[in-house]
């Protein structure tokens, strides 16, 4: 399937696209990497397809180059669709690529205002920046955009309970324990009210907790 020059045959770039698309949807990522290398030599690899090959990198060891290849599309953020957007948050996440994250958040909630994980992502790096006022601005965007994460109403209660204002906390906290039925928020949510001395909420979770487990 190679010419003379160790470039794929255009004949047969489809097929490697194919390839490398379905082994990324069965998260065979070792065998996606080498589809999206073997594209790479042959064509042009348009933005979502340069963000899927940087996960394969990254999950199959080679976290230099899925870090240089972020980069390079972060350089570019509109041109990113929303799935390469999601995908390159994560692994700066990941990796730690704290001006990536920034400056791909940005253009992220300015482009998809309404998409919870954005103001989630930006929420965690104002905290690392001990930002905290801000930061909960964010997580409590965030958690109205996506009321159904329960996870996000857990990371504004904890910052909640870190700027020591506990009635909003435990308020906030009383809203998610009833939308959720997953024993491991329920168990955050305890410990959260534990730690906020909450006698009522923690036997509450505990109600709720031998009821999943009943259930069983």
């Amino acid at each position: 399937m190679l010419t003379k020059s160790g470039k794929p045959n255009p004949l047969t770039l489809p097929f490697w696209f194919d390839l490398a698309n379905k082994a990324y949807d069965h998260a065979e990522f070792q065998i996606a990497s080498l589809c999206f290398a073997e594209l790479k030599k042959g064509a042009n690899l348009g933005p979502l397809s340069l963000a899927k090959f940087a996960e394969c990198l990254l999950r199959s060891g080679r976290r230099p180059l899925a870090i240089k290849l972020i980069q390079q599309l972060s350089k570019a953020p509109q041109m990113l669709p929303q799935m390469g957007l999601d995908i390159v948050l994560e692994l700066g996440m990941r990796t730690n690529q704290t001006n990536l994250v920034d400056q791909v958040g940005i253009s992220a909630r300015s482009r998809f205002p309404n998409n919870a994980y954005y103001w989630f992502v930006g929420g965690e790096r104002l905290q690392d920046d001990k930002e905290y006022v801000k930061a909960l601005s964010y997580y409590m965007y965030g958690s109205k955009l996506a009321k159904q994460w329960t996870e996000y109403k857990i990371k504004a209660c904890r910052l909640l309970i870190t700027l020591g204002k506990l009635d909003a906390a435990n308020h906030l906290l009383d809203g998610a324990v009833t939308e959720t039925d997953c024993v491991a928020n329920l168990t955050l949510i305890k410990q959260l009210y534990e730690q906020m001395g909450s006698f009522d909420g923690v036997s509450h979770c505990n109600l709720l907790l031998q009821f999943q487990a009943a259930r069983k």
